[in-house]
């Protein structure tokens, strides 16, 4: 019994039903285009769709090749979703309480919020990430560091956004 109670308990936190998210409609602000998702192993380049509301709704689709789901954010407040090969598989919960590997991808929602609101050339959170928006925020690079690591080589993800239009 000893041995079954921690299987019975993953297989039962493994059935929570998936968060349900608001869908965009009109009042929503959403941007189409592409996204470069850079890591010390990888580059990878594909199709994006972000849409916004508020600052408390967002919505992140990053996909490659026909339909190829790369990352599928959903944030609802303090509530978040992650779904994709680069979330491996699935999570959802707090946003504050993700697992490392997708508290970058979390982070976006603000950073991307503040670099469309403020207009400003230059962002950043001291010792977290730095941003650069030119273009009238049509381009938008956002690269995540560490603090622990030599300067040069600091940097932990990168995400270039490169938008092609806005809608309101």
């Amino acid at each position: 019994m000893k041995r079954l109670l921690p299987l019975l308990l993953a297989l039962v936190a493994g059935c929570q039903a998936p968060l349900t998210f608001p869908a965009p409609d009109a009042k929503w602000r959403t941007m189409t285009g592409q996204l470069q998702y850079v890591t010390p192993q990888r580059s990878v380049i594909g199709d994006c769709i972000v849409s916004a509301l508020h600052g408390d709704q967002f919505q992140l689709d990053f996909v490659a090749g026909p339909g190829f789901p790369l990352m599928k954010l959903r944030q609802s407040g303090k509530m978040a979703r992650a779904e994709g090969v680069f979330a491996r598989g699935s999570w959802q919960g707090a946003a504050a309480q993700a697992p490392e590997r997708l508290k970058s991808w979390f982070a976006l929602r603000d950073i991307l919020s503040a670099a469309m609101r403020s207009g400003a050339a230059r962002l950043q959170s001291p010792g977290f990430w730095n941003a650069q928006s030119r273009n009238g925020g049509q381009d938008i690079t956002v690269q995540f560091v560490r603090g622990d690591m030599p300067r040069k080589s600091a940097w932990m993800e990168r995400f270039v956004f490169h938008f092609n239009g806005t809608r309101p």
